[in-house]
């Protein structure tokens, strides 16, 4: 899935991506996502702030790819185009003995 691409600069498939109140990481490797599927917050007046905001995001990896750390960025533009929030991380790599 990564025609034309550089092997040393792979781009992980995005499976899906949630907006929930909340999200539990399990040591089962599943995640427990509540409040989630919302795309609108409504208001009586603007602006206003959510209390809580969690993303789920699920990226499909290769062996290869899950071998290495993943840096990851997520923005959330207004529809103008604006950033009006963003979050990063590392997603680090899957350990060898579980990958063999």
């Amino acid at each position: 899935m990564h025609s034309g691409v550089d092997s040393a600069y792979c781009v992980p498939q995005l499976d899906h991506i949630i907006l929930a109140d909340g999200v539990s990481a399990r040591p089962d490797g599943k995640i427990d996502i509540f409040g989630a599927a919302w795309d609108t917050i409504f208001a009586p007046m603007v602006p206003v702030q959510h209390p809580m905001l969690a993303i789920a995001v699920r990226v499909l990896l290769t062996q290869q790819e899950a071998a290495s750390t993943h840096h990851l960025e997520v923005r959330i533009m207004s529809p103008d185009g604006l950033e009006i929030a963003n979050a990063t991380g590392d997603v680090g790599a899957v350990a060898a003995e579980i990958l063999a």
